[in-house]
Formats: structure tokens, sequence, C-alpha cells
């Protein structure tokens, strides 16, 4: 096959995949794609789910990888739970009270009522899980709405990861829109502009996404208040994630693989380092920070983002979804060396910086430090 038809295919592929990840686009469609999915996958039709989330994607307008994806509640891990409460559900609407989970009842048990239990119980669940995962879908990507700008930016930035791995995309668009510390850090006058910018533990790349986008709005509308770095510079640990983010970010960011309290740092104007400090032991955090101050130059600018152990319930909600991915990665062992906000300020002053903490009361109750490199070495 000549280069050039080859060429031609793979990006009629991509464009094809384009359109299927990005039909259906706005928080509104994207939470009645999700909503509805979850509808159909705990209806007791198994089998057709795949030709129902086809059809009514094309009937509604909407985005029938999200339909199918969330359909798939019904997977064999989740199956038991969703029948069990189905049925039980079912047996509640019928006579007002759930089936006694025992050996007699399951023997006594009608089929035929148990199927008229599971029809009507599939229902209820039905309905109400749709809704429910609908409304927070919303909630969750309705973040930030009302910024013109940077949901532009964002849905740019997430359109990157689209011919990347089957969830990137997905992923992308709801971090981008859901979590606050992208729309602060982007719009919020808390960066310079001009020289090299670095994201310690940049994972995917979304800040560095955003940043690139915000390069270009600010190139082409030059009154625009956005920061526009000459180059942007992320460094992962994670070798699968920082090929998704040279993937995604391409000549417009250099990922490193590599650890970043053993690399040595390019000397830069601004540094991020979110959710990351935890992640590592106390004495790491300092030689870490170290090297920071030493690579940024005087009054350079450090956006530090962590968790707040005063924040109650929410921070058990962070403790619990960090022990979670550890899990998940096999990585159960990792410690977490979480501080007090006011232990991070003492650390940061001993590495050579000055600030305060900027924000906080964000949904999961982080908090956002902006600070200043000095003029003293630490």
């Amino acid at each position: 096959m000549p280069l050039e038809s080859s060429g031609a295919d793979v990006r009629g592929w991509r464009r094809r995949l384009h359109a299927y990840r990005t039909e259906g686009a706005g928080p509104v469609r994207h939470a009645v794609a999700i909503g509805l999915g979850v509808f159909v996958g705990c209806l007791p039709l198994y089998g057709l789910h795949l030709a129902l989330c086809l059809f009514l994607g094309w009937l509604l307008g909407l985005n029938r990888v999200k339909l199918y994806l969330a359909a798939n509640i019904s997977n064999p891990v989740m199956m038991p739970f969703l029948l069990l409460a189905e049925v039980q559900a079912g047996a509640w609407v019928r006579t007002g009270a759930p089936h006694a989970l025992t050996l007699e009842t399951a023997r006594a048990a009608s089929p035929w009522l148990l199927g008229i239990d599971l029809l009507v119980g599939a229902m209820v669940v039905a309905v109400v899980l749709g809704l429910g995962t609908g409304v927070l879908t919303y909630a969750a990507l309705g973040q930030g709405r009302g910024n013109v700008l940077f949901n532009r930016l964002a849905e740019r930035a997430a359109e990157r990861y689209v011919t990347g791995s089957l969830t990137g995309w997905e992923f992308a668009n709801a971090k981008l829109r859901s979590d606050p510390v992208y729309e602060a850090a982007l719009c919020g006058g808390l960066l310079p502009s001009g020289g090299t910018l670095v994201d310690i533990g940049c994972g995917q790349g979304l800040m560095l996404a955003l940043l690139a986008e915000a390069r270009t709005e600010r190139h082409t509308a030059h009154t625009s208040p956005l920061p526009a770095f000459d180059h942007l510079f992320g460094i992962e640990t994670r070798a699968s994630v920082a090929q998704l983010a040279r993937e995604a970010l391409g000549a417009d960011a250099d990922i490193v693989h590599a650890d970043a309290t053993t690399l040595p740092l390019p000397a830069c104007s601004a540094a991020v380092i979110f959710d990351v400090l935890h992640m590592i032991p106390h004495e790491q955090q300092v030689r870490l920070l170290s090297a920071v101050r030493a690579a940024l130059c005087p009054g350079g600018i450090l956006l530090v983002r962590e968790a707040d152990p005063t924040s109650g319930w929410r921070f058990a909600l962070v403790r619990t979804a960090n022990r979670t991915k550890a899990l998940a990665g096999g990585t159960w062992r990792q410690p977490f060396c979480f501080r007090h906000p006011d232990d991070w300020l003492s650390l940061f002053r001993q590495t050579g910086f000055d600030g305060d903490r900027h924000a906080g009361d964000g949904p999961l109750g982080n908090v956002l430090f902006r600070l200043t490199a000095t003029d003293g070495r630490p």
C-alpha cells in the first residue's frame, strides 16, 4: 500500500474517532448521555444494550461511546448486586417489603413473581441511578461554566487526547472542568508570562495542555490576560502516562519520564506541583523543593496544591482515594506524607520561598499555595 494512502487512512480513522468521541458535546448532553446509559444498563435486556445505546444516541444526538460505557454498569462485577437491588426494589413496590434473604424464602419463591419483581425493580433502580448519575455528571462538568474563555480552552485542551487512549479524552474533559485548580491557575492571575514553566508530576499533561492552548490564544488575541510561556516542560514518573502526555502535547512541550527528586531541573520562571508532595517522604519533599528553588529565577512563581488535613471528611475522602489508587496500581505500600497547611508554609520558607495559601475550600478541601522564590538561596 502506498505511504500516501496509508497516511490518508490513518487521518480518516482519527477524524472518525474524533467525531465519535466528541459528538453530543456540552455539559447537558454529556450528563444526559451518562444518565441514559446507566438507565439502559440497569434494564434486564441483556444482549440489547449496545443496540439500544446506538439507537438512542442517533435519535437524541448523544455521544454513543459515553452511552455504551455508562451502560456497562451491568458488568460481571456489578451484576449480582444490581440484580439483588432490582429484585428487592420490585418486591418493595409490589408488596411493601423486600424479600427476606433466607434459604427458605429462596426455595419458596415463585419464578414468575421474581420475574415481575425484577422487571418492576429494574425500572425503579434504572430511574434512580440514571437521574442520580446524570445530575452528578452535570454538576462535575458544569464547574466553571460561567467562564467562557476557560471553557473554550479546556475543550481545546481535552480534544488533544481524543485519539489517545479510550478514556483519555473523557478523563481530561471531566478533570479540567471539575477540578477548580486548573481555572484558578490559568485565569486567576497566579502565573507570569514568558520563560519556562516546569510541571512536576504532570500526569497526562492537563495543565501543560491548557497552557499550550493559552499560548495560542494569547498569540491570536493580543489582549488576552492569559499567561504565555516560551517553553513548557513536564516531568512524570509513570512511563505510560508520560507517553500519553507526549502524544497530546507534541511539539508544544517537552515531557520527560523521570523522578523529579533526582532529575536536574531546567532553569525556569514558574513551576507547578499539584498533588505530588504528599506522595514522597519528608526528606524528599525538602530535596525537591530545594531543587525547584535552585531552578527558579529570583521572583519566580511556584504553585503548590495539596490536601488539607484540617478539612474533616473531605480529607478522609482524599486519603481514601489515594489509598485506593495505590492498591489498584499495585503499590499498596505507598507512603503518604500529608502536612498541616502551616507546616507546609514553614517548609516552603525553609527551602527559599515566600508566600501564603492562596485559596482553599475546594470541593475536596484542597489548599493552593502561591509562592515566590526569595533572593536568598536556601
